[in-house]
């Protein structure tokens, strides 16, 4: 439940963003970990597949 949540929080935080520069910005810091949070949600859909 807390991945969901970061994640929830990290797409709020790219959304509120006022101007396009901005946004560039938030985009470019969240890049940095986007493959790892991707992996996270994959795993955890998977573990909840097998329960």
């Amino acid at each position: 439940m807390g991945i969901e949540k970061d994640r929830e929080e990290r797409v709020q935080w790219i959304c509120s963003v006022s101007d396009n520069k901005e946004l560039e910005k938030r985009y470019n810091q969240w890049a940095k970990d986007y493959d790892t949070d991707l992996g996270e949600g994959a795993r955890l859909a998977g573990t909840a597949a097998r329960s």
